[in-house]
């Protein structure tokens, strides 16, 4: 299509594949260059608004935490312990067991005591967080 709409400008003289070969460089610079701009736009657009969201996302994430803090606290406090030393230090049942020394069994129930009690928690922590907000 080049060659075609530059066919009065066309320099006869000069190879038409060499013509063909510029062309089609040029060509590949400039979609290479239109997607990058089109990336930078793209990336720009999305920093932006990741920033804007950002101060949201934290009071919102210090929100949870505080209530998911609360509702730890509602566990009894050996139940608190193997429910910490499993999900915050990341020991395993046994490794609990023996530090606590108690079975495994005994762990693994605990935990999932734990879960179950955070996870009915957990239902109702939208409208914890929208209480909180508003009040």
């Amino acid at each position: 299509m080049k060659i075609w709409e530059n066919r009065e400008r066309l320099n006869l003289e000069l190879s038409v594949e060499g013509y063909i070969f510029r062309i089609a460089k040029n060509e590949l610079l400039n979609k290479i260059k239109k997607k990058v701009l089109k990336t930078e736009t793209i990336t720009q657009s999305t920093e932006s608004l990741v920033f804007s969201n950002a101060t949201e996302d934290d009071i919102l994430l210090n929100e949870m935490k505080e209530v998911l803090s609360e509702a730890m606290s509602g566990l009894p406090e050996k139940r608190q312990e193997i429910f910490r030393l499993s999900r915050e230090k990341g020991y395993t049942n046994k490794e609990i067991a023996e530090e606590l020394n108690i079975s495994i069994n005994t762990v693994e129930s605990q935990i999932k005591k734990s879960i179950k009690y955070l996870r009915s928690y957990i239902e109702y922590l939208p409208v914890l967080l929208v209480f909180r907000v508003l009040f």
